[in-house]
C-alpha cells in the first residue's frame, strides 16, 4: 500500500490511519527510521522496560530453579576441571569398542 503525505516544516508527518493499523502502530508506541538504498523505511519496534520486564528467575518455580543452578554447577566444575566443550558433562560420556577390534 501506497501514501502521499507532507512533511511540515519541523520535518514531521502523519501515518495515515490505514497504514498504522496495517503495521500495528498505536498512539505513543516508537518506531524507527532507517535511510536505505535512497528510502525511508519505518519499522514499528516494541521497548521494554527492563524495571518493568520479569527476570529470567520469575519463571521458574523454586524445583526447576534448583535444578537449573545444579546443572550449570556441574558444567562449570567440568569446565575448571579441563573439559570446556561438548559433550556437556562427563558422566554422559560413554564408549564401545567395536566387535571387530581386539585388545
Amino acid at each position: 500500500m501506497t501514501s502521499i503525505v507532507k512533511i511540515n516544516r519541523k520535518g514531521q508527518m502523519t501515518l495515515p490511519t490505514r497504514l498504522r493499523v496495517l503495521a500495528g502502530i498505536a498512539e505513543g508506541d516508537f518506531v524507527e527510521a532507517v535511510f536505505l538504498r535512497g528510502k525511508i523505511v519505518i519499522t514499528p519496534k516494541l521497548i521494554v522496560d527492563r524495571e518493568k520486564a520479569a527476570s529470567g528467575d520469575a519463571s521458574y518455580t523454586p524445583a526447576q530453579r534448583r535444578n537449573v543452578d545444579a546443572r550449570l554447577a556441574e558444567g562449570l566444575a567440568d569446565v575448571e576441571a579441563g573439559y570446556p566443550f561438548t559433550p556437556p558433562c562427563r558422566k554422559h560420556w560413554t564408549f564401545s569398542a567395536p566387535s571387530n577390534i581386539v585388545w
